[in-house]
């Protein structure tokens, strides 16, 4: 699972009926805002007593700083100017 930083993650578990997520959760489902790439631990008792663990890593991706150059600081009206848009992350495109 990966997300982008300050995003948030849905994790479930999932094959009995008591949870106990390393984050001290104790439902199937928890919702995760990790800020840098964390592992999360699930351990799940049967009825019967007998335990099962798994565990999910959550990958956070920074956030790219963005920012605009002009080709010209002003501009008379009508005129135009080029605008570069330019990030700090190698592959970000704009839109």
């Amino acid at each position: 699972t990966a997300i982008c930083n300050g995003a948030s993650s849905i994790l479930t578990a999932s094959g009995t009926d008591n949870y106990s997520w390393s984050t001290g959760g104790n439902t199937a489902s928890i919702t995760v805002t990790p800020s840098s790439t964390t592992t999360y631990t699930v351990t799940g008792t049967s009825a019967a007593g007998c335990t099962g663990t798994a565990t999910v890593s959550v990958t956070v991706n920074p956030l790219p700083t963005v920012s605009i150059d002009s080709s010209q600081s002003s501009i008379c009206i009508g005129a135009s100017a080029t605008l570069i848009a330019n990030s700090n992350i190698s592959g970000t495109s704009f839109i």
